[in-house]
């Protein structure tokens, strides 16, 4: 993943020094389009019984922490946080970014977005 700086980076970097509104007021309103609050419990690993088979199968037979890592990877793990509507719908339309603008000035003073991998430390 990366820093959800790198967002209002973004639109810093375009001049539109209104970004910060998206988590003050854009993303509370949002409600359960951005945040589903429902798998919270599932993506701390509080309750598995409700995921698929393959997933009370390797708990069953307490597999190792490679075979709980292999299958998160494999299945894109809990998803809690809804970043398409983030990227599609709040970036793209309800508060659009001016893309324009970003790559003008993204060529004096470029934004670098560092990403990380949790599983692969990469």
């Amino acid at each position: 993943g990366s820093s959800a700086g790198s967002m209002i980076g973004a639109y810093f970097v375009s001049r539109q020094r209104n970004g910060t509104v998206i988590y003050h007021s854009v993303l509370p309103e949002s409600g359960s389009k951005f945040l589903n609050k429902s798998l919270l419990p599932f993506a701390l690993g509080l309750d598995f019984s409700l995921f698929r088979w393959d997933w009370w199968n390797l708990l069953r037979k307490r597999a190792t922490k490679e075979e709980r890592k292999q299958l998160l990877i494999q299945n894109g793990g809990v998803q809690v946080f809804n970043l398409n509507y983030l990227m599609e719908d709040v970036i793209g339309k309800i508060w659009p970014l001016d893309w324009n603008t970003f790559w003008e000035n993204n060529s004096k003073q470029p934004l670098n977005v560092v990403v990380s991998g949790l599983f692969t430390m990469e």
